[in-house]
């Protein structure tokens, strides 16, 4: 019995290293899809009530390398620099499966320094 298993397995694994092997690669120009359409996208094969996104953790990460401002003269208009990341997770009630991601964003603004 165990070696009837054994070679159910083996031949599953040979099959999904083949259809793994079949799938095309993406062009190197293509971008990735904006916020929006991905949302579109999720409605339309999951339905409005089909999964939910929640954001686990937000962070301010300006002060990691090559943040901050350029110029340090008082009065001169600066440029900052500010980028987050973020951890958020997709759930699917209807089957019981959630997934995390990460991302970034970043952003430079100009600016007096001052606060208004």
């Amino acid at each position: 019995m165990v070696k009837d298993d054994l070679r159910k397995v083996e031949s599953v694994t040979r099959s999904t290293k083949a259809e793994h092997k079949a799938v095309p690669k993406l062009p190197s120009q293509s971008k990735p899809l904006s916020h929006s359409k991905c949302q579109d996208l999720a409605n339309h094969y999951l339905g409005f009530n089909g999964w939910s996104t929640h954001i686990v953790t937000l962070k301010d990460i300006s002060n990691c390398d090559n943040a901050g401002r350029s110029s340090t003269t008082p009065g001169d208009p600066q440029e900052i620099t500010l980028k987050y990341g973020c951890i958020m997770e997709v759930t699917f009630p209807q089957h019981g499966l959630s997934c995390r991601g990460v991302g970034m964003a970043e952003e430079t603004v100009e600016g007096t320094g001052e606060i208004q």
